[in-house]
């Protein structure tokens, strides 16, 4: 819920009530609030040249904005097909009203909570967090005391900070049912539920196994990839050293050292000491340009001109 350019809202939590209060900024304008029979809301925006009210706004924008599309313990995530599951550690409560895609009866524990000392909760990212309806907050306590009051309570299925923003302090329990959850690509709340130690083990397991997975895939696309390199680099030196090989001249060559044209044009040139002498003049005065900071610079004679890279 985001202010717009007519109106802004505050939020309001005590004791007593919880509650979003609207604000009309622009007192030019006329809007209302309607709910609909279905459930969704509006926000309505009066057109004077029209004469009529126009839609201005609808939190509801896909199927998982609908309230408990995926009933009770059951998650909505717009990106899959379907849209529901149910929670890790639950299934379906009727599997085959489920795989018809009737997700009212929502999903139960796999195994029941028998307010066992072992029992623990899963952390959840990114979720909406479940209606309220059924809750319990405190402003002031830590996570750690939040978590410790649902352990103690055999009733409390979850947990979180009830000041989500900021400093995230606070607690906020749910007891029964956790009812209209949906997933989020980012931006999301945390959740911590209960289960049972055997399934947070299985969770854990899961995780280790797909990490592990990772691993094995992972490592030999580095190794593949670090092979390539190594090959790259010494095709290039080995290259690098053939090319600087053939710009030497050289007796070996079997071509006059002082006579020879370089067909390559390579980046940085070699001569032996009896071309550079015949090319300056034996570094005649006359030939001389100037001098900097690596040492004097000579213009070459006409002769350096019969072979492209000179």
């Amino acid at each position: 819920m985001r202010p717009a350019w007519f109106y802004n809202f505050t939020f309001v939590l005590n004791q007593r009530e919880i509650y979003y209060q609207y604000n009309l900024v622009d007192t030019s304008v006329f809007t209302r609030l309607v709910l609909q029979p279905n459930g969704r809301l509006e926000r309505l925006l009066w057109i004077d040249t029209k004469q009529e009210w126009n839609v201005f706004t609808t939190p509801q924008i896909d199927s998982c904005d609908q309230y408990a599309a995926c009933g009770p313990f059951g998650i909505c995530n717009i990106n899959n097909s379907p849209i529901c599951l149910c929670l890790k550690g639950f299934e379906p409560r009727s599997p085959n009203q489920w795989k018809n895609t009737d997700w009212s009866q929502g999903c139960r524990h796999t195994i029941p909570l028998d307010c066992n000392p072992g029992e623990g909760f899963n952390k959840y990212s990114n979720l909406k967090l479940p209606d309220t309806l059924g809750s319990w907050y405190n402003q002031t306590m830590t996570l750690v005391e939040c978590e410790n009051m649902c352990k103690r309570n055999c009733s409390c299925t979850a947990y979180t900070n009830s000041n989500i923003s900021g400093t995230r302090s606070g607690c906020l329990l749910w007891f029964g049912d956790l009812i209209d959850v949906r997933t989020f690509a980012e931006n999301g709340d945390i959740l911590y539920i209960r289960l049972l130690a055997s399934e947070l083990d299985s969770i854990k397991n899961s995780r280790s196994s797909s990490a592990g997975r990772r691993i094995r895939v992972i490592v030999p696309i580095a190794f593949a990839v670090l092979i390539l390199l190594v090959s790259i680099c010494l095709f290039y030196r080995f290259y690098r050293k053939k090319q600087h090989q053939q710009g030497i001249p050289g007796n070996e060559s079997g071509h006059d050292p002082e006579n020879r044209c370089h067909d390559e044009d390579l980046e940085l040139p070699l001569f032996v000491l009896s071309t550079i002498l015949k090319a300056t003049n034996d570094f005649s005065i006359n030939n001389k340009l100037g001098e900097g900071g690596f040492g004097p610079v000579y213009k070459v004679l006409y002769y350096m001109t019969h072979c492209p890279s000179m």
